[in-house]
């Protein structure tokens, strides 16, 4: 594996934590942060805000610069031609080219055995470098790492980057690359990391990349790339990392990448995959982040996920799953987070979710979820997210659930018919308007109100206004009696009131889930009522 040196890696992608350990530094704040998850790198270059180059060294003469080399004279002149192809005398750093006699102390330069020898570290990254590398680069036989990521590099990429044998990390993320990714790459058989994502390559992923028997660490992030992902990637026993996000890959995923048994995080949205998720996935034993949103793809979701006995954040917001939120979901203990907004779910949210003690974030926004929030979710005391906007979510929200609006700052409920009694435990948890996480306080002459207006609105189609009346004479008198301060009247005729829509729905003139809201609505006002007695 790669050993650790005196380079460092500052804006490497996200998740390389195990790279970290090897002497690269990853932002890992950003999963903390859990920053969309769904962007592992950061968005700009690592040179923003640096000082002003240096005074920058002339064009280079290899006769000159490499008169006192300590390393062989073809790696030396092959150091010269890069630097002058890539604009070297205005690099942010061009320290000791070509003025220290030893090319093995020049800036981003490493040597095998430090002072002398080949190189064997070309670490140029974020450093100001444009034009292209020089196709003679496969003269650098013992290079172990190439890091130029985060410059403006333009034009191909050199096919003989595929011939340098002792090559184990290949970092040129953030340069504008266009043309296709060269197959020669699957020819590095020591291979372990291959990043070149944030560029804008054409045609598709090469197959011969699935050669690359040592690769744990593959990058294309939002690289330009379309078609089909290879199934043969499936065979790259040693990937610990895959993301394909960003692109334009299109048709089902590969079944393949099941037998990756190595995967611990899989990104592939934000492309335009189609077919199911595989069955194939319960076997990633060790895979805790698999993020497959923004695609199309269908439902319904594996119960093979169930066997994913590490997965932590589960992000499909955007597919067309449709269906109801499986209650499975609930069994699956190390979850942390649930992303699904934006797929089709319909029917209620599941109470079981309120079985994942760990769960940090769930976002059910834009679906077409019914019914009352779960109590159980009330239990969970890490819930920092939980958004469920523009739903049909209707009921009472308890007390318990009213005091998420302390403890989760991001909760999001608007746009559904739930409402919150305008009670005094309600108001010590409202966040500063009579609201709690976009919801009003409503009092039980509002809730009388609103129900009243509910009935009517079921005549014609659905109630005849003989029974309506009957419905709202209730509503009204036990409102009468509330004004009167006598409670328990009132209590006893929104009672009757329940009766009545029980025994409508039990002779079918009304089914339960019409009937759901108006006893909801009744049940909220008999509790506001019980607090003045």
């Amino acid at each position: 594996m790669i050993r650790a040196t005196t380079f460092s890696d500052p804006f490497a992608p996200v998740g390389l934590a195990r790279w970290a350990r090897r002497g690269v530094s990853a932002l890992l704040a950003l999963v903390v942060l859990g920053a969309c998850a769904d962007e592992p790198l950061p968005t700009q270059s690592p040179t923003d805000g640096l000082d002003a180059p240096q005074v920058a060294a002339a064009v280079l003469d290899p006769a000159v610069a490499c008169a006192a080399a300590s390393m062989p004279d073809a790696e030396c002149a092959y150091l010269v031609e890069f630097y002058n192809a890539t604009g070297g005398p205005g690099w942010l750093s061009n320290d000791g080219w070509g003025t220290d006699p030893n090319p093995c102390n020049w800036y981003g330069v490493t040597c095998v055995n430090e002072t002398h020898g080949s190189v064997e570290v070309l670490q140029l990254g974020g450093n100001d470098l444009v034009g292209s590398i020089p196709s003679s680069i496969d003269v650098l036989t013992s290079l172990r790492r190439l890091a130029l990521y985060w410059n403006d590099l333009s034009g191909t990429l050199p096919p003989e980057l595929g011939s340098l044998p002792a090559l184990e990390y290949l970092g040129l993320y953030g340069n504008p690359w266009t043309g296709s990714i060269p197959s020669e790459l699957g020819n590095l058989a020591n291979l372990e990391a291959l990043l070149l994502g944030y560029n804008d390559f054409s045609g598709g992923i090469p197959v011969e990349l699935s050669q690359l028997s040592q690769l744990d660490f593959l990058f294309l992030h939002e690289a330009g790339l379309e078609g089909e992902i290879p199934s043969e990637l499936g065979t790259l026993s040693q990937l610990e990392y895959l993301d394909l996000a960003g692109n334009a890959l299109t048709g089902p995923i590969p079944a393949s990448l099941g037998s990756l048994s190595l995967l611990e995080e899989l990104h592939l949205q934000d492309n335009q995959l189609s077919g199911t998720i595989p069955e194939s996935f319960g076997n990633l034993d060790v895979l805790w982040w698999l993020t497959l949103s923004g695609n199309e793809l269908s439902g319904p979701l594996p119960t093979a996920l169930m066997d994913m006995d590490a997965l932590r954040y589960l992000y499909l917001s955007g597919n067309p799953v449709g269906g109801s939120m499986p209650s499975w979901l609930g069994t699956i203990e190390t979850l942390d987070r649930i992303h699904m907004a934006s797929t089709g779910l319909t029917g209620p949210i599941p109470g079981e979710l309120g079985d994942l003690t760990g769960l940090e974030q769930l976002d059910l926004q834009g679906n077409a979820l019914t019914g009352a929030i779960p109590e159980s979710l009330t239990q969970i005391t890490g819930l920092i997210w939980l958004l469920l906007d523009t739903n049909h979510l209707s009921g009472q929200v308890s007390v318990a659930t009213a005091a998420f609006g302390d403890q989760v700052p991001l909760c999001s409920w608007s746009e559904n018919d739930l409402f919150i009694p305008d009670l005094a435990e309600y108001r010590a948890v409202d966040d500063g308007d009579l609201e709690i996480c976009g919801i009003p306080l409503s009092s039980a002459e509002d809730l009388g109100e609103d129900t009243t207006e509910d009935i009517w609105d079921l005549v014609p189609g659905t109630l005849g206004e003989g029974l309506a009346n009957a419905l709202v004479s209730k509503i009204e008198n036990a409102m009468a009696k509330a004004d009167a301060g006598q409670y328990h009247a009132a209590i006893n005729q929104m009672m009757a009131f329940i009766n009545q829509l029980e025994d409508m729905v039990t002779n079918g003139v009304l089914t339960q889930e019409q009937a759901q809201p108006f006893l909801d609505q009744a049940t909220a006002m008999i509790a506001i009522w019980e607090t003045m007695l």
